[in-house]
């Protein structure tokens, strides 16, 4: 649904909809999203369908009651196995663990934060190289002692060893809960390993080395997992975020308010457009996936969340707008039409956009040529209040 703190907001169709009819097989939820009082319970005995198998779940025996059914007050729901989103009925969830979690993610208290590791803030001047270690959490960088290579392999090692340890523990106490077959989700950015992170990528492999002989503990995508167990209860979960507090807050709020209402209006104008632009004088196909590509960006998160942190609020700001006005120029183009005089100019001027961003304007051309993004698309947003 769209933000709610926007004038004229109305619902739309939920993303669990567009994953289903796109083939997606599965997707990763927030733990916060599966806590006590978290969704709707469902009745989960039905088929459904995953990696293109079809899955019959066995009856319940009458008078038996669904192990599926959960209330607010006592969930039986926990991240150690998928569940069926019930509003799509072909796409599981798997849900990331809050432990694994916490050690990768967590600055301070997690292995990144580690006094021998590489400190990412501290560049030196003229070189530009990074040659201190983080040394301490409230160490000035200026007093940040110099890095040890050998002293950072060996936290790696240890670092390994003890995450492992963790899966092995929780996995074990999980066991019960997911009949036998428990699976942790440990997601994460991949720009944190050998950035943020800079041991992180040695980590990674430690990590695998450790699990390669391990007798208890099997690495596997989730679609593998799918394969050999399928989803044993359906939910409708509720409105959620990897973000903090679980929610849409760091992306959503008084700060943003304003950047919504001008994606939402410009929306609403492109759909309109596609479905009415006049054409006659100028071919539209390089107009329209310019139209995409700046609708796409000025809705990224980046943005938004930026301004939320202010991390980098003016940058962000800037190029939001931007975008923002880049759309506005096309679809007056195709809206009223280029006049002949000006068509010369204005072919130039768009093929000057495309270098701009260019790899995002192969991808909307992908995606249009797919029939993932057609006018009907956008008139039915628009006809169903979205």
């Amino acid at each position: 649904s769209r933000p709610r703190r926007c004038r004229g907001c109305r619902h739309r169709r939920g993303l669990e909809e567009w994953l289903a009819e796109a083939g997606v097989a599965y997707t990763i939820l927030d733990h916060s999203m599966i806590a006590p009082g978290a969704g709707e319970p469902v009745q989960p005995r039905q088929a459904r369908v995953h990696g293109g198998s079809r899955v019959t779940l066995p009856a319940l025996a009458p008078g038996t009651e669904s192990p599926g059914i959960f209330t607010p007050a006592e969930s039986r729901l926990h991240p150690y196995e998928p569940y069926d989103l019930a509003a799509s009925g072909r796409v599981a969830v798997f849900t990331r663990d809050p432990r694994t979690a916490e050690q990768v993610w967590a600055r301070f208290t997690g292995y990144p934060g580690d006094p021998d590791y590489l400190e990412f803030h501290h560049v030196e001047e003229g070189s530009g190289l990074r040659y201190r270690r983080i040394t301490g959490a409230d160490t000035p960088l200026h007093a940040k002692a110099t890095y040890d290579p050998a002293a950072a392999d060996r936290r790696v090692e240890e670092h390994a060893r003890h995450f492992t340890a963790l899966l092995e523990e929780t996995l074990a106490q999980a066991a019960t809960a997911a009949a036998g077959h428990p699976i942790l989700v440990a997601p994460f950015d991949g720009e944190l390993f050998g950035h943020w992170w800079f041991e992180g990528v040695d980590w990674l492999a430690s990590v695998y080395r450790s699990l390669r002989k391990h007798p208890m503990i099997r690495p596997a995508t989730p679609g593998k997992y799918l394969e050999r167990h399928a989803p044993r209860v359906s939910y409708t979960p509720p409105r959620g975020s990897w973000g903090e507090g679980g929610d849409d807050r760091v992306w959503v709020n008084d700060e943003t308010a304003w950047l919504w209402e001008t994606v939402y209006r410009l929306e609403e104008r492109l759909w309109r457009c596609h479905h009415t632009a006049a054409t006659e004088v100028l071919s539209p196909e390089g107009a329209w996936n310019l139209a995409f590509v700046e609708w796409s960006l000025a809705g990224a998160s980046d943005w938004p969340f930026l301004i939320t942190t202010g991390q980098a609020k003016e940058y962000a700001t800037r190029r939001f707008q931007g975008h923002a006005r880049t759309l506005e120029t096309v679809l007056k183009a195709l809206e009223k039409g280029i006049p002949a005089e000006e068509a010369s100019s204005f072919a130039r001027w768009l093929l000057g956009r495309r270098v701009v961003d260019a790899c995002f304007h192969q991808v909307i051309l992908e995606l249009r040529e797919r029939s993932w993004i057609t006018p009907e698309d956008g008139v039915r947003l628009l006809e169903d209040g979205g």
